[in-house]
């Protein structure tokens, strides 16, 4: 089966990004708590694109259980708990696209197409013509990519290109030109694909997804004034899940681990604290669906379990009766003291340094220093209380006067008590 899932599973991930503030459980019920079984979705698909449009959750597109790309449409009216099939097919089947309302019409944007493409094309619904028309291509061909709307412009966020590269850049509709043009004010700070990109009030929130080295928890808000900047992490990495918004709180959904594994963990997200919580999982692990928020209650539809099995399944978690958690489950706590080779290296300009920290070591202090080969101290990246968890840093390959330093060999020395490791790595101009 060859679909751009699998395309981005090919991808050789060489690090982990995640961190584990903060504790949760797993629930074990026949149903989790908060979440309830509604009508499945008539064709089973993962890596589909969604919106909701008058209170009705439209799912386009993905891959079904015999590997087909398909164009098919289908709606849900969670009032009536009833599936629509006779909305109008795509004009080209596509997966891993995204999907945003623009100016009161629907749009589909990208993904990888039945032919094998990634796609820059993007099509919209004319509602009075009841059929789907062609929209300017966007610049880039992008899958696993991000779409949103500030300030009444349409941007598409990240993904991956026909070469498998994952993007940082952003480009926006230029309505004046009638065509898509690169945003030079914001570019993700670090390349991602299959992530989710949501607005809250007037700032938008990029949040984890497939990066170089794997599932990342990184989250970044754009803010048309102030630019970009980051935000607080989740407290698991994760690519491939999905997230939705709800008065002003992010939720995202399942999705693949650092670890490997498919997950049903929640996490929810108040801008407001700029902090994450854990809250009801769901009833089952999930990656490549589709979540969605209507009235106060979230959809998730479709995906893939972690047997591989294309899921029809739909659950309904009604937001008022959301519970934190609070117990770390042991599977994705470290349980050694390791400093990771730096990636990629040699470097230039800058490189991601990865380590975990066990619980054994926990309660002391963690540094990690960069060192010239004479001993002297060219920065600090870390000093600090850090929870047992995986850990990535990116050092730009400056000092800590903020000036880039030399071509040549570097030593990298994390240190929590009594335990130290040190290793080396070269920057290249």
């Amino acid at each position: 089966m060859h679909t751009g899932f699998s395309k981005m599973n090919k991808i050789r991930y060489i690090l982990i990004a995640f961190l584990t503030f903060g504790f949760f459980r797993f629930l074990h019920p026949l149903q989790a708590q908060g979440w309830q079984f509604k009508a499945p979705i008539p064709t089973a698909r993962m890596g589909a694109c969604s919106v909701v449009f008058e209170d009705k959750i439209y799912v386009f597109g993905g891959e079904t259980a015999t590997g087909k790309i398909v164009n098919t449409v289908e709606v849900y009216d969670p009032t009536t708990n009833q599936w629509d099939t006779s909305f109008p097919a795509l004009r080209t089947p596509r997966e891993n696209c995204a999907a945003i309302i623009y100016k009161d019409k629907i749009f589909v944007l990208g993904g990888f197409s039945d032919q094998g493409e990634v796609l820059k094309k993007v099509e919209f619904f004319n509602s009075e013509k009841n059929r789907w028309e062609s929209f300017p291509n966007m610049d880039e061909e992008r899958q696993g990519l991000a779409a949103v709307v500030l300030n009444n412009v349409l941007f598409a966020i990240g993904g991956s290109d026909k070469e498998n590269k994952l993007l940082k850049k952003v480009e926006f509709f230029n309505e004046n030109q009638n065509k898509w043009e690169e945003f030079e004010d914001w570019e993700l700070d670090k390349e991602r694909a299959s992530f989710v990109s949501l607005t809250v009030n007037d700032s938008a929130f990029s949040i984890g997804g497939f990066s170089i080295g794997g599932p990342t928890n990184r989250v970044q808000r754009y803010h048309p004034t102030t630019g970009p900047a980051q935000r607080k992490s989740l407290q698991v990495g994760r690519g491939s899940f999905a997230g939705a918004v709800c008065q002003d709180t992010i939720f995202v959904m399942g999705g693949r681990s650092p670890q490997d594994e498919v997950l049903n963990l929640v996490e929810y997200y108040t801008p407001r604290t700029n902090q994450w919580q854990f809250t009801n999982s769901m009833n089952i692990a999930r990656e490549g669906f589709v979540a969605q928020v209507v009235k106060h209650k979230i959809y998730v539809i479709g995906g893939r379990d972690a047997q591989g099995n294309i899921l029809s399944s739909v659950e309904e978690f009604n937001i008022d009766l959301i519970t934190a958690v609070e117990e770390t489950p042991q599977s994705l706590i470290p349980t050694e003291f390791i400093l990771h080779q730096n990636f990629p290296n040699p470097f230039n300009p800058e490189t991601q340094i990865r380590f975990n920290l066990s619980t054994s070591t926990s309660k002391d202090r963690v540094t990690l220093r960069i060192y010239n080969l004479k001993g002297q101290l060219i920065r600090t990246l870390i000093d600090d209380f850090l929870p047992a968890g995986e850990y990535e840093v990116t050092w730009d390959g400056k000092d800590f006067k903020g000036q880039k330093v030399s071509s040549g060999l570097y030593l990298y020395t994390l240190k929590q008590g009594a335990k130290s490791q040190t290793k080396k790595m070269m920057l290249i101009k």
